[in-house]
């Protein structure tokens, strides 16, 4: 438990300085650094040889870049992919499976991490408040999730893949979601118009979160291990900490571009 904390702390640290004292291009950098170690956990999911991987990492750096070049016009396919997740979750959640091709975990992988971390970049050329507000909502998703699920969770969502995790913690973890939404929100200069459609994308937020949690969760059964990596004692690796927020980013991006919020 020390452990854990020690490295939350330095976690949060680590993380508040970055986004309020790095530019934009030693942000890029650091983006760029997280979705390379997250790509390289997900490969060992895979079970491939070392030399594949660091053939497919250059692979996935290349598609990193397109991806982060060509943003605006992909960020559309972004939902469609998730939506296909989903749809995978839901079939091993029936036992229609219980083993992914290497293929199709490698395309799993490329869609996962590289419009977050492409998604991350854009927001932070917005403004660092709007990262500040996203995690928030994420963290805050959680934990109102899991209070919630405490306190009056009966109807499991996914009795295979998450046992704890309730219908009553999902929207309790939404609400909590637009609590803190509509609170952030009143310090941002929006229109009345932006401001409902960001507390209304939170709440889409909020449920992603969930999906992205499951997901990695998927993963990590289908390949046999508890935890992604161990480069964050205490806390597994860097998808573990990831896992909610990767879905849920590049929605969150894309709908407020939609809403006239975000500029990408």
């Amino acid at each position: 438990m020390k452990e854990r904390i020690i490295t939350g702390v330095l976690l949060v640290i680590f993380v508040f300085a970055g986004l309020v004292y790095a530019s934009d291009y030693l942000f890029g950098v650091g983006v760029f650094l997280v979705a390379m170690l997250s790509a390289y956990e997900w490969l060992k999911f895979t079970k491939i040889s070392q030399q594949e991987t660091v053939n497919y990492l250059v692979i996935f750096m290349i598609i990193l870049f397109v991806v982060s070049e060509f943003f605006v016009y992909i960020q559309y396919v972004f939902p469609i992919f998730w939506l296909y997740a989903i749809y995978r979750l839901s079939g091993y959640e029936r036992q229609k499976f219980d083993a992914l091709s290497t293929n199709e975990m490698l395309i799993l992988g490329v869609f996962a991490i590289s419009p977050f971390a492409a998604s991350l970049y854009v927001l932070h050329t917005n403004s660092i408040a709007w990262i500040f507000m996203f995690i928030l909502v994420v963290a805050g998703a959680d934990s109102g999730a899991y209070f919630t699920g405490k306190a009056m969770g009966n109807r499991k969502m996914l009795p295979r893949l998450s046992p704890n995790k309730t219908i009553e913690g999902l929207l309790g973890g939404m609400a909590c979601a637009v609590v803190i939404a509509v609170i952030f929100l009143l310090f941002m200069d929006l229109s009345i118009f932006e401001y409902v459609s960001m507390v209304v994308i939170s709440a889409v937020v909020a449920a992603l979160s969930v999906v992205g949690d499951v997901f990695e969760s998927m993963m990590k059964r289908i390949a046999g291990v508890k935890d992604s990596g161990n480069i964050l004692p205490g806390h597994g690796g860097v998808l573990d900490r990831l896992d909610g927020y990767m879905p849920a980013l590049p929605i969150f991006v894309t709908l407020g571009y939609l809403a006239g919020v975000f500029v990408v």
